[in-house]
C-alpha cells in the first residue's frame, strides 16, 4: 500500500524533476499505472493483483477485529480518521496544494462502517442464548455475506448508471462515473463480505485469542506486530512524509 502511494505521488509530481534518477523514477511511475492494452508488465501486474490485495487487506482486518477490545471505539476512530481524511484531501488543492485529489470513500471508510456493522453484530450475537437463534443468527450472516460478495462482484463486471448513492455500495468498471472520489475509492460491497468472512475465520482460529505459533519468540517478530498495532498511523503518516520527502528533494535539493 505504501509502495503503491508512493508511485502515485511520483507519477503526479514527477513532471518536474531534472535529474536523470528523477526522470527515470516517473518513467517508472507512468509504467506502474498504465493499463489496459497499453500496460506495461509493472501496470499490468499492478492492475491485476491490486484489488485482490486490498480485499486481502479488508478480510485481516476482519481478523484482527477478534483481538480489539471495544469494535465501536475502534469503528469510532476508523470514522473519525475518515472524515479528516477527506476533509484535508478537500482542503489542500484549494490552497494550491498539487497533486492530491479529493478522496471521499475509500478503504479507510470503508473498515470504519464494516467494523461498526460488526460490532452491531456481536451485540445480537451475544443476545442470542439458544441454539436456534445462534442458528439464525449464522444464517442470517452467511446470507450477508453471500449478498456483499455477489452483488458487489457482479457490479465490478456490469456497468450500472453510476449514481453518486450507488457508488457508496457498489464499485463498477470505470469508477469516475460514480461521481463520489476524484482520489482514491472504494466501495463497500465486496469488501464488507471479505470483512465479515475475516472476522469469521478470526473467532474460529483465535477463539482464545492467542498466537497460532507460541513456539516462535515475540522479540522477533516484535517490529511487524508494532506496525499492525499502528497501522492506521503508518497509513496516514507515510503519504504525509513520502509527499513532503518529494517536494522536498525535487524542489528545494534538486536531486530529483
Amino acid at each position: 500500500v505504501i509502495f503503491d502511494h508512493f508511485m502515485w505521488d511520483v507519477n503526479e509530481l514527477g513532471g518536474s524533476f531534472s535529474s536523470s534518477f528523477g526522470k527515470k523514477l516517473y518513467e517508472w511511475s507512468v509504467s506502474y499505472y498504465t493499463t489496459g492494452a497499453n500496460a506495461t508488465v509493472f501496470g499490468g501486474l499492478r492492475e491485476i493483483t491490486r484489488y485482490s490485495f486490498v480485499m486481502l487487506f479488508v478480510a485481516i482486518s476482519g481478523v484482527s477485529s477478534r483481538f480489539s477490545k471495544n469494535n465501536f471505539v475502534r469503528g469510532m476512530l476508523l470514522a473519525g480518521a475518515g472524515i479528516g481524511f477527506t476533509l484535508i484531501t478537500v482542503l489542500l488543492p484549494l490552497i494550491g496544494i498539487e497533486g492530491v485529489y479529493p478522496i471521499r470513500f475509500n478503504v479507510i471508510h470503508v473498515l470504519a462502517i464494516c467494523t461498526l456493522a460488526f460490532s452491531g453484530l456481536e451485540q445480537i450475537y451475544r443476545r442470542c442464548r439458544s441454539d436456534w437463534a445462534k442458528n439464525l443468527f449464522f444464517a442470517c450472516t452467511t446470507i450477508l455475506v453471500v449478498f456483499a460478495l455477489v452483488a458487489g462482484y457482479y457490479f465490478l463486471e456490469h456497468f450500472y448508471d453510476g449514481n453518486l448513492l450507488g457508488g457508496l455500495f457498489f464499485q463498477p468498471k470505470d469508477k469516475l462515473e460514480t461521481r463520489i472520489s476524484e482520489g482514491d475509492y472504494l466501495s463497500l460491497f465486496p469488501a464488507f463480505g471479505w470483512f465479515l468472512l475475516g472476522a469469521g475465520l478470526g473467532m474460529v482460529l483465535y477463539r482464545e485469542k492467542k498466537t497460532l505459533f507460541p513456539s516462535v519468540n515475540p522479540k522477533y517478530v516484535s517490529p511487524v506486530t508494532f506496525i499492525g498495532r499502528h497501522s492506521l498511523w503508518f497509513y496516514f503518516g507515510s503519504q504525509i512524509i513520502m509527499y513532503c520527502l518529494i517536494v522536498f528533494l525535487s524542489a528545494v535539493l534538486n536531486i530529483l
